[in-house]
């Protein structure tokens, strides 16, 4: 796929906005014209997102290792994930069955299924699964979500899934870049969806929902090559 910035596999373009540049060089980065401190803001997002990342799937495989959760017994394995998820802040954790019949923390064995989710689907099959947008079928929420196959004697028996809240980790890159006034960023997946944006009420929304044709002319432009520059018109501000 193209775009893949994130180590971790999640398939993102990421752009970082400077709407009220300071007089300066301007260096060309994918998808838009910078000034030097845009360029480093894009270089610190980049960094920071695939530090999260990695840091989810290192906790989860260490976690799939465990003698708790390899038991496949939801009753042995829950004050682990709780623990877990209190002390990494996601927000929801999963333990799904082979047959896709799955348990969360704050409902247990839930009446739904994920068989149809692609992370299922990966990690059921031994992979590991990052970057999977959804909408939680037991919370509404918007999440992104790493899956990681747990196996017991070199058989998968069942798939150990966080989903994290796009709004939550919008938040938190924005509070550790201390992004400026006059900055936004936001990433775009390959399909136009926007998995995060410093303004999180554009989280999940298309660019043709933004209400402007420029950008999402923009937009297209830049998922059909590999770098490159564009410029639209978002709120009347020249980007």
């Amino acid at each position: 796929m193209k775009n893949l910035v994130l180590t971790a596999g999640l398939c993102l373009l990421l752009i970082i906005l400077g709407c009220e540049p300071e007089e300066g060089k301007v260096e060309t980065i994918k998808g838009t014209s910078l000034t030097i401190d845009g360029k480093i803001g894009l270089a610190g997002l980049i960094a920071l997102t695939e530090a999260h990342i990695q840091d989810i799937v290192r906790s989860m495989e260490a976690l799939a290792l465990s003698d708790e959760i390899k038991s496949g017994e939801w009753g042995r394995m829950k004050p682990m994930l709780r623990k877990f998820r209190d002390e990494k802040l996601y927000g929801v954790v999963l333990f799904g069955r082979p047959d896709g019949s799955y348990y969360t923390l704050e409902r247990d064995l839930t009446d739904r299924n994920i068989r149809d989710r692609y992370y299922f689907q990966e990690a059921i099959s031994g992979k590991v699964s990052v970057g999977d947008l959804i909408l939680g079928k037991t919370t509404n929420k918007r999440l992104m979500v790493v899956a990681v196959p747990v196996k017991r004697d070199g058989s998968v028996i069942g798939v150990l899934g966080v989903g994290l809240h796009l709004d939550y980790l919008s938040n938190l890159l924005a509070e550790e870049l201390e992004i400026p006034d006059n900055m936004m960023f936001y990433a775009i997946t390959e399909d136009g969806n926007t998995a995060i944006h410093s303004d999180t009420k554009f989280l999940f929304e298309q660019p043709d929902e933004m209400r402007s044709e420029t950008l999402s002319k923009a937009i297209n432009e830049m998922l059909s090559q590999e770098e490159g520059e564009v410029s639209y018109v978002l709120s009347l501000i020249h980007i």
